[in-house]
């Protein structure tokens, strides 16, 4: 049962409105497809928590596959040049929904790691990638990499409640996952890499 239709019916339709609002200023100001990238992934990944934390589950899963849909659509007709215009060669769209989902089948009964994986996606790997792109860069830079673990560090205390040092030992491994994952693989690797990590040291 939807316990609130209006706010469902929101959730369903926004994210295909962010994309091609974000989309028709791309074309309109030619802004960066990098920062329009990641202005994607950051709304998206907000709009995904807060659907899962609307509920049910069976609507969440329902919105992310239509995004999924909508951008499996968009890559192979290259129709978003806000998402698919970058020169450097990435499936992170493709890979972004498949991430969302994921980490699901681990954490189904513990909402507050699914959040925290989430959001870790969402924040802390934008953050990285806003770097590299601020400092010129055409690949991961040490300074992305710090601040993806500053980021996730604040995420999983701020999510779990957890000790600062075990934070920081979670945060530290899915950085260095994030790190060596290629060709955007990074957004289905990250939530994965947090969601097991946090489970493993029973956050």
């Amino acid at each position: 049962m939807i316990r609130r239709p209006i706010i469902s019916a929101i959730l369903i339709l926004l994210p295909i409105v962010i994309v091609t609002v974000i989309e028709y200023t791309s074309r309109k100001f030619r802004v960066s497809p990098e920062i329009t990238r990641k202005l994607v992934h950051i709304t998206l990944g907000i709009v995904a928590t807060l659907g899962f934390i609307e509920g049910p589950i069976w609507l969440y899963v329902f919105i992310v596959s239509i995004l999924a849909l909508f951008i499996a659509i968009s890559f192979r007709k290259k129709l978003l040049s806000s998402i698919n215009g970058v020169k450097r060669p990435t499936y992170g769209e493709v890979f972004l929904p498949i991430g969302i989902l994921a980490p699901l089948v681990l954490v189904s009964h513990t909402p507050y790691i699914y959040v925290a994986s989430i959001l870790i996606l969402t924040l802390a790997d934008s953050g990285a990638g806003l770097t590299v792109y601020l400092l010129n860069k055409n690949k991961k830079t040490i300074a992305g990499s710090l601040v993806f673990f500053a980021i996730a560090s604040v995420v999983i205390i701020l999510c779990t409640n957890s000790p600062l040092l075990m934070a920081m030992g979670v945060a530290l491994g899915v950085t260095v996952v994030e790190r060596f994952s290629p060709f955007g693989s990074d957004n289905l690797t990250v939530p994965l890499a947090a969601t097991a990590l946090m489970l493993l040291f029973k956050i």
